[in-house]
């Protein structure tokens, strides 16, 4: 729906006069003001995000940054539109706001977007907050108003987040019954929804409610404090967040016509989300079915938010996060540094991002025990190219922590929650602690290179009552304001204090873009078997493209890693915790997978997962086929192509059509050759069979007669290279950078050298027929023979000569 019909007819015309002095809407001009938000005040240059971007016309102000858009009406004062990588995720105004003195609402509604008398313009400008103010009366479409003004302040950030503050006031004393704090239609873009439990019914979070919008004949879900609503698809989504239950007031009435007391139902239910037919709609209340006066000394205020899903790109080097947990949570008197063996084992096995490091108190994160130690610790890592990101949380605060007598009731999360007797969890909106917070972790990297952060947290105890530090209310305080800002704090910090720093979170299954927007990648699996997720739930929380992060997996819930563990977590390109493995054979599996992203160079490529390639194969079903992710390295123009089965008898795979629907719909695959055309051969490799298929090049045309065999419950990665170009190397198992090769046709032989910073030598293989020999400055380098390629174990960091 284009957001022109959200704006009444009424108000579309040569002239539309709003009522303020001097002031005259042109409706038809076509002027357009453009300016990248003012450059007053410093612009953090946050990775993954751009400077916001304003367009103001006559009718409109534009607000645009990385990811997303959202469009002011200048007539009605109302958002109409909220759009995110492309997708419109709004049917009508936000927030549609309406109110009522009638006891029954349903025949005397009055709306802001019939306000006769709207004013609305851009009070700052600056490249990472842009706030524009409205003010309006509440209007029938007839322009029978009643002397209610809604005042509505917008702050748009730079992270596609929309905090709306809505106060609305009254010259003279008005009785009302009814006012709703935000009311909006959502556009078909929405595949799923998911909102938060309610929280009348409990204070835990994190709990959430799924549905699949599509498959839903209706949807009814009704609470009295529900603090969050997800719309989603396969891209991305919108969010509305509530963070305080004490601004609402919903009553019953005894003694009435309605048999519920409540001429709309149950009472006292103040949060909704509806679908009728294939309307999709969420209501929130102010004020229901309670009587109450707004005048010169009272009014009604509230905030929510609105946030775009993702806010901003996925950085490349998240694709493939191979991660070694070595802790400690919390201080560990008996905790030590791994030794250098240890450390070079793990880079040699394709880890490349060490979590934990140092050993402090929670909360007491400037005083790290064994100062000396950590630093040789982080030397070593460096030097074989392992990323160091320490252990921290957003709330845990240890009993020994200087102070903690002092401060920690007031800041502390009601109902307290305490972990292990040793600390108690710190309320996420306690400004307290969020500066105690923000100085232990600057602290950090004034002392230490770290390379960023992992942060974990209590999803589950976003919820606090401790009226010390605020949290009030009926159902006390949703903290995610206080959380988003000790997010930001931590995305400053390491984006400053750090060269390509890197966050790494354990939201679990939490899809808030206010806090997932600031993460580089997203900590799955904590609370149960990844094997036994539902369908629903992967596709709306675990698919992380649409929260633009990288995915990380706990495993440790999974009974057994095996080839059914990597079939799964490929499909959406996630990462197990390579030391999640109990046996030998089980890390040998994790770090097959892990050298080969690295050789194919995964993070350097662009990563569709299986529910971005479902668009791309479309017609193409194979029986038996899960689905299908890929990379594509844009610079040699290589796929990595994963193929993951459930079948309890296997699959069998038909590479023509697969293929075809997956080159022709990757943009700029192979350019500037026709991506269909019949004449450009591939070399099409599968890596754990070690089988180059047809033991040549291949035609599209010419692959019909081939198919890959896929055993039952597991997966397989076909590597397909187009066969351009003198690259005779295909794949080298290290843990740096591609190999070096010089081709000489004059004497048919050639120079390769494999740099590596931890293994001694790494599995290569060779496109082409076999050499004569292979040779290396220690003697001659054993070499097998295979149908139309080769393999060698290589020496690395030294010339190696291949005699053809």
């Amino acid at each position: 729906m284009k957001r022109r019909k959200f704006v009444r007819e009424a108000a579309i015309g040569s002239l539309a006069v709003t009522g303020l002095t001097g002031t005259i809407i042109q409706a038809s001009s076509c002027a357009r003001k453009t300016e990248t938000a003012s450059p007053a005040g410093e612009f953090k240059s946050l990775s993954g995000f751009i400077p916001l971007n304003l367009e103001e016309t006559g009718s409109e102000i534009r607000i645009t940054g990385t990811t997303f858009s959202y469009t002011v009406c200048k007539i009605t004062g109302l958002i109409i539109s909220a759009s995110v990588l492309g997708d419109e995720w709004l049917s009508g105004p936000l927030p549609d706001l309406w109110a009522s003195p009638a006891n029954d609402p349903r025949g005397e509604q009055y709306y802001a977007r019939y306000s006769p008398d709207t004013r609305v313009r851009v009070t700052e400008s600056l490249p990472y907050k842009i706030t524009v103010v409205s003010q309006g009366l509440f209007s029938r479409i007839n322009k029978t108003t009643i002397p209610l003004t809604y005042n509505l302040l917008y702050t748009f950030e730079t992270d596609g987040t929309v905090r709306v503050d809505l106060k609305v006031t009254a010259d003279q004393d008005i009785v009302i019954r009814w006012l709703t704090l935000a009311e909006a239609g959502i556009s078909a873009a929405c595949r799923f929804a998911a909102h938060e439990h309610d929280q009348g019914e409990g204070p835990s979070t994190c709990r959430p409610v799924n549905y699949d919008v599509i498959a839903e004949r209706e949807i009814n879900a009704e609470g009295k404090f529900i603090p969050w609503f997800h719309f989603g698809n396969d891209r991305g989504g919108l969010e509305l967040v509530f963070p305080y239950s004490g601004r609402r007031h919903g009553g019953y009435t005894d003694t009435s016509p309605f048999p519920t007391g409540d001429p709309l139902g149950r009472p006292w239910e103040m949060f909704i989300l509806k679908k009728t037919g294939s309307a999709l709609q969420c209501t929130v209340y102010g004020i229901r079915n309670c009587r109450e006066v707004i005048g010169p000394g009272y009014s009604y205020e509230d905030t929510f938010f609105i946030s775009a899903l993702p806010g901003r790109t996925m950085r490349a080097d998240a694709n493939s996060v191979q991660v070694q947990w070595i802790g400690p949570h919390q201080y560990r008197s008996n905790w030590r540094h791994p030794g250098e063996e240890d450390i070079r084992k793990w880079a040699a096995g394709g880890v490349n991002t060490i979590v934990g490091g140092a050993n402090w108190f929670s909360g007491d994160y400037g005083n790290c025990s064994m100062p000396e130690e950590t630093r040789q610790f982080l030397e070593i890592c460096h030097r074989y190219g392992l990323r160091v990101i320490p252990y921290v949380t957003f709330t845990d605060q240890e009993y020994q922590t200087p102070g903690f007598n002092e401060t920690g009731p007031e800041w502390r999360i009601e109902p307290v929650t305490e972990f292990n007797y040793r600390s108690q969890l710190m309320c996420y909106g306690a400004e307290g602690w969020q500066e105690h917070w923000r100085r232990e972790v600057s602290r950090i990297f004034d002392q230490f290179p770290f390379d960023g952060l992992y942060i974990d947290f209590w999803a589950g105890k976003i919820s606090c009552l401790n009226a010390r530090h605020g949290c009030t209310g009926p159902y006390g305080r949703f903290t995610i304001e206080g959380l988003r800002r000790m997010a930001r704090i931590a995305r400053e910090m390491v984006d400053t204090k750090t060269r390509n720093g890197f966050i790494l979170s354990n939201t679990n299954i939490l899809p808030l873009a206010m806090i997932n927007n600031w993460m580089d990648a997203r900590l799955y699996g904590e609370w149960h078997n990844l094997e036994d997720t539902d369908p629903l739930a992967l596709r709306i929380y675990y698919n992380s493209h649409r929260y633009g992060t990288g995915n990380v997996l706990l495993v440790s819930n999974v009974p057994k890693i095996t080839g059914r563990t990597l079939a799964l977590s490929g499909l959406f390109q996630g990462n197990p915790v390579l030391n999640h493995a109990r046996t030998p054979g089980e890390r040998m599996i994790l770090e097959s997978n892990a050298l080969l992203l690295n050789a194919f160079g995964a993070n350097k490529s662009a990563a569709l997962n299986k529910f971005e390639t479902d668009e791309i194969t479309g017609s193409y079903k194979e029986t038996g086929l899960a689905g299908v992710s890929l990379f594509h390295n844009r610079e040699n123009g290589d796929l990595l192509i994963c193929l993951s089965s459930f079948s309890k008898t296997g699959t069998r795979v038909k590479l023509r059509p697969l293929l075809e629907s997956i080159i022709a719909g990757i943009p700029g695959f192979q350019e500037p050759v026709d991506a269909t055309s019949t004449q450009m051969p591939y070399y099409l490799f599968v890596f754990e069979d070690r089988n180059l298929i047809g033991g040549r090049p291949l035609l599209l045309a010419d692959m019909g007669a081939f198919t890959l065999d896929l055993p039952a419950d597991d997966y397989r990665n076909l590597w397909v290279r187009p066969a351009t170009g003198a690259r005779r190397i295909l794949y080298s198992l290290n843990n740096a950078e591609p190999p070096d090769e010089d081709y000489r046709p004059d004497d048919a032989s050639m120079t390769v050298s494999i740099p590596s910073l931890a293994r001694l030598s790494a599995e290569t293989a060779f496109l082409g027929s076999s050499p004569e020999s292979v040779g290396s400055p220690e003697g001659p380098v054993r070499f097998i023979p295979h149908n139309g390629w080769w393999e060698a174990e290589l020496p690395c960091n030294t010339d190696i000569t291949v005699k053809y």
